[in-house]
């Protein structure tokens, strides 16, 4: 492994996670290595994963806009479905 250094850390952010690292007896490194992975990974797969429809999560836009794919659909397509 090598030796990095990263700036702009947040001062309390790395506090916390050098109090954490030696709880567990082990370096800020090691500590730091394992959630960075998983970000990353989290990333690539969110980016390449091709989602369907059926994966998509409903959301709700609030009072008034029930009637907004059709609105959308005038606007683009000049008709409503």
């Amino acid at each position: 492994m090598t030796s990095k250094t990263i700036r702009s850390v947040d001062e309390r952010v790395f506090r916390d996670l050098k109090s954490e690292a030696a709880k567990k007896g082990i370096p800020v490194g090691k500590a730091v290595n394992e959630p960075v992975r998983r970000g990353v990974a989290e990333s690539r797969r969110r980016h390449t994963h091709k989602r369907s429809l059926l994966e998509m999560r409903l959301s709700d836009w609030g009072e008034g806009t029930e009637n907004a794919s059709t609105e959308i659909d005038e606007v683009l397509y000049g008709r409503s479905t």
